[in-house]
């Protein structure tokens, strides 16, 4: 499953569920974008491309970076090494329009950009969920999500709900704590992510996914 549920494929990489947003909502999309200066990348097939040129990306790196000087936590360490690289990336992609796009991606320095992306898009038929640390908004077709691209995948394998651990961290994992009964939030998430799994795990640097998979095998 990728693309914030847009698209799950199997383990050969065969496509099994696509929801791509249509032109209409792409172009809804990119005005955003020009109205908040917000950095925006899209996703299809697991791949990242931009229509912001070189200096449009090194203007949004240069703020970003010293949005989080000095806050040196491990979260931000590995972040802005995160975005750092996937700003050199972007630079060399290709940036035609593709035609098929699962996922639009906006990642800003503070959370002040917030307000003005969800403004922009609130009276689309889009959901827009924010990632972790509140760092970046997820935009897809209205009903995409993990949880109900999970539970498709799982009735197309005759898997109950009760077969199934969910493990997340983030806003934009709230949808399959909402469908499958056993649901882990990570240690390290935010307060209300926690709040409403029926778990806690340990965080993701003590192995927590591991520790919750070792229990239940132990257990069988």
């Amino acid at each position: 499953m990728c693309l914030n549920g847009a698209e799950v494929r199997d383990r050969y990489g065969k496509i099994l569920v696509s929801s791509p947003l249509s032109e209409e909502e792409l172009e809804a999309v990119l005005q955003t974008q020009k109205q908040t200066g917000a950095f925006l990348v899209f996703h299809t097939g697991g791949v990242p491309f931009t229509y912001m040129d070189n200096t449009e990306l090194d203007d949004y790196a240069d703020r970003f970076f010293e949005h989080h000087k000095g806050r040196d936590i491990p979260f931000t360490r590995r972040f802005t090494e995160y975005v750092r690289n996937y700003i050199d990336f972007l630079k060399e992609r290709d940036r035609e329009r593709e035609r098929r796009c699962g996922e639009a991606e906006f990642l800003f320095t503070s959370e002040e950009n917030a307000p003005a992306i969800y403004a922009g898009l609130r009276d689309r038929d889009l959901d827009l969920a924010a990632g972790k640390h509140f760092t970046d908004i997820e935009v897809t077709v209205k009903g995409v999500n993990k949880g109900n691209a999970l539970l498709a995948y799982c009735r197309k394998l005759g898997i109950s709900k009760e077969e199934v651990i969910v493990f997340g961290d983030s806003e934009n994992d709230l949808s399959m704590f909402r469908v499958f009964p056993h649901s882990y939030a990570m240690a390290n998430s935010e307060e209300e992510t926690k709040r409403k799994a029926a778990h806690v795990a340990l965080s993701n640097e003590e192995d927590g996914v591991a520790a919750v998979i070792e229990t239940v095998l132990d257990q069988q």
